[in-house]
């Protein structure tokens, strides 16, 4: 019987970057996440920023150095308010794109 690789080291089953962008396990398909806004019928939305944040928290996970050792990065740092469920990111306004 072979053992696994990295029996201990799993991705989390649920990852919030703010009010609307959560991930979460699917209940019903394994090895698939689910990407939603206010509840889980609401599509994956929410500010650059929160986006930002949940993304900082899926490359400091673990499980990001068995399926892309190149972008796992552990030593990201979130501030307190960060590491919550974060929702009052920087308002930026983004330019609109010029037709050059």
């Amino acid at each position: 019987m072979t053992e696994p690789l990295t029996p201990t080291i799993r991705p989390p089953d649920y990852l919030s970057g703010g009010k609307r962008t959560n991930l979460r396990v699917s209940e019903w398909l394994p090895g698939w996440w689910v990407g939603f806004g206010k509840d889980e019928s609401c599509q994956f939305e929410g500010p650059w920023y929160d986006i930002v944040i949940l993304a900082a928290k899926v490359l400091r996970d673990p499980a990001t150095a068995i399926v892309a050792p190149n972008l796992y990065r552990p030593d990201l740092v979130l501030t307190a308010e960060q590491e919550r469920n974060y929702t009052e990111g920087p308002s930026v306004e983004w330019p609109e794109p010029t037709d050059d």
